[in-house]
């Protein structure tokens, strides 16, 4: 297993297996990361790190907002470590909503679509055209933020997996699954968790997760970004999915990213810095 990033969660070294993507812009920071000035540009998706925890051991979201619904949802993790992940990200989620949108935390309603998916109900002026993902795993939260246009975004901490191949054949398609076999050993493990996370970027983007088997949605193993037309379901024809871009993206060391998005030709801002920028704590109304 991978080491943790530090507890300090100063600037981490991005991994990458291989440079990123020309879209890929990293806004590096050496103090506090600023506040969002406005919605993402129509071109653009805006990603965020931030630390579970902080130098302190503490979380450094423990004081800001969280709804008594995201308190309920945590005690149905079994140990404190997934509270504390939960909990941090629902905080950083609010926080930069309330940036974004320029309104109170405590005027934004969160609310789920019919498949799950969650998205902002109201604010005081009127429906949100912002759409965001989050996804935690161990030492970090990770947040993807567009304008118009439906995100996805996945973050796993790639530890040894010892029935790799078994686990495999039961997630990649028999195209990446036929790549995969011819891979050297070691790219093997670096290589899944790259697709891995490709895959449930896409998923979570269409509000799906894992309702559709991941072996049945193909975006390669390779580094470049996939261009997704369609995918398949078990038992039923081929479905449009419209244009949808996937591509994995810079994640910390033992970790693995990618991020998915509608459309084609946008720009990922990369929001690289010790923490992010927190709102004052204030209450919080709805889900």
């Amino acid at each position: 297993m991978h080491p943790p990033p530090p507890a300090d969660a100063r600037t981490p070294r991005w991994n990458r297996v291989s440079e990123p993507s020309g879209n890929i812009h990293v806004h590096r920071v050496h103090g506090k990361l600023q506040a969002p000035s406005g919605l993402p540009g129509d071109r653009t998706v805006e990603v965020w790190y931030a630390p579970v925890t902080g130098a302190s051991g503490e979380s450094p979201f423990s004081t800001h907002p969280v709804s008594h619904h995201d308190l309920e949802r945590a005690q149905r993790f079994r140990n404190e470590a997934g509270r504390t992940r939960f909990l941090s990200a629902r905080r950083a989620l609010r926080s930069l909503l309330a940036a974004y949108l320029s309104t109170d935390p405590g005027e934004l309603a969160l609310s789920a679509d019919r498949k799950g998916k969650p998205h902002v109900a109201s604010v005081s002026a009127g429906e949100a055209p912002i759409r965001f993902n989050v996804a935690h795993s161990g030492a970090w939260i990770i947040l993807a933020f567009g304008t118009h246009r439906e995100v996805g975004i996945d973050l796993e901490e790639a530890g040894h997996l010892p029935d790799l191949e078994a686990l495999a054949r039961r997630t990649l398609s028999p195209e990446e699954m036929e790549d995969f076999s011819g891979l050297p050993p070691e790219l093997q493990h670096p290589l899944f968790f790259q697709a891995w996370t490709r895959k449930e970027a896409f998923l979570k983007a269409l509000g799906m997760g894992l309702s559709l088997p991941p072996s049945q949605v193909t975006t390669g193993l390779g580094p470049e970004p996939a261009i997704l037309r369609s995918y398949s379901e078990p038992g039923a024809a081929e479905r449009n999915a419209g244009n949808w871009t996937v591509q994995s993206i810079p994640a910390p060391p033992g970790y693995a990213a990618a991020i998915s998005f509608q459309g084609t030709g946008a720009r990922i801002r990369l929001m690289e810095g010790p923490r992010a920028w927190l709102v004052e704590p204030r209450p919080v109304h709805g889900p």
